[in-house]
Parts: C-alpha cells; structure tokens; sequence
C-alpha cells in the first residue's frame, strides 16, 4: 500500500467519508464541501497514473479550448503541498452575471467559484479535480463549460466534432435535490480519461466537482 493512499484512506475515514462511499449521506454542511471532493479524491484509493502531458502542456492546451469556448483562461498556479492549485480569471463569468441582471434575474455580488487542482507524477500530470459550486445558475454554467473545455483539450481528436452534451448529461452535473440520484457519484470512461463527477443536495452543500485520471 503506498503511502499516499495510506493518507488518502486516513484523511477519509478521519472526515466520515466511508458514510459517503458506502452510499449514505451526510446532513451536516460543515463537512460537505470536504466530504464531497474528498470522495471524488479518494474513490479510487488513489492509485494514479499519469496523462503523457506535463502541467505546462496542459496548461497550454486548456487554455487554448477555454479561449475557443469562450470560457475563462487560467491566470496563475501555485504549488499547494503535493499539488498546484490555479486560478481562472473571471471576465467571461462576470459578463454572464451582467446578463442574468439585465433581465432581472439574478441581483448583488457573484464570484466564479470554479477551482482547478493538478496533482504530477514524474513530471506529468497525474490527476486533475475540477470543483466549483451550483448555488447560482451562472458558476454552474460556467463549471459545465469548463469541464466540456477540459475534455476537448484532453481528447481532441476524440472530441473534435462532438460537442460533449450527452457526455456532459451522463455526468449528473445538472441533477436538482429532487434527483433520486443526486449523491451518487457518475463515471464515464472516454479514450483518454476516465472521469468521475459528484454533486450532492444542498443542505449538505452545494460544491459540484470531477476529478479526471488517467486510463490504466
């Protein structure tokens, strides 16, 4: 057992996580942003590969499929302990909110919540965990597209005349609280990545997020 799954397992069960993984929820906010990621972190017991791409190429190639979809560009990254966090700008986000104002249907202050984290291994990218959060129409629009950009940028040839909807349907990132399926975690396996999406009701709290590995 490798030391990272050994933590990842800890951290997990130290949280209640192993409620989460055997299908129960949680009603408790405080923890469900961490039980949530947690989740899709530790799924899969952490056993990573890695894409053959390093984070500089990934970077390169999200932002170009950001900049055709019309979506956010990644502005800066830092290292976080054993991953690098990054952050998107946000101009594209706040026109949206402007437009949802202008026909009276969203008021006040409205933040981008979605968040990228790369984990590497041998100087490739090992894993990628998208999160961001569904209280607002317009930070879920913007995560869906996100998401849609990332898997064009990861399968480009797979994904060169697809426009991802049914993928991106399959992967409950829409599901409401009155979705008997909300809280279940959904997998599609592509060519190029498997990826596995979780959203949760949101008494527990309102974070979606994907966490994308390798096929191995």
């Amino acid at each position: 057992m490798t030391d990272r799954r050994i933590r990842c397992i800890f951290y997990c069960r130290a949280t209640n996580l192993h409620l989460l993984l055997k299908g129960k929820v949680m009603r408790s906010k405080p923890f469900g942003r961490t039980l949530l990621l947690c989740v899709l972190f530790c799924s899969n017991y952490c056993y990573a590969q890695s894409f053959d791409i390093t984070k500089a190429q990934f970077v390169e190639k999200y932002n170009v499929a950001l900049r055709v979809d019309g979506g956010e560009q990644i502005k800066k990254c830092r290292k976080v302990k054993d991953s690098i966090a990054c952050e998107f700008t946000d101009v594209s986000f706040q026109k949206s909110v402007s437009g949802f104002k202008a026909l009276n249907l969203a008021n006040g202050r409205f933040d981008m919540a979605t968040k990228l984290l790369l984990s590497e291994k041998n100087g490739k990218v090992s894993q990628i965990i998208l999160s961001g959060d569904r209280k607002d129409p317009m930070n879920l629009f913007h995560f869906v597209g996100h998401l849609g950009s990332m898997m064009h940028a990861l399968g480009q040839e797979a994904n060169k005349n697809n426009d991802l909807s049914k993928e991106l349907l399959e992967l409950g990132l829409t599901r409401g609280d009155d979705d008997p399926t909300i809280g279940n975690p959904k997998t599609l396996i592509e060519a190029y990545a498997a990826i596995r999406c979780n959203n949760q009701v949101s008494s527990v709290t309102t974070t979606i997020g994907c966490v994308l590995e390798p096929r191995y």
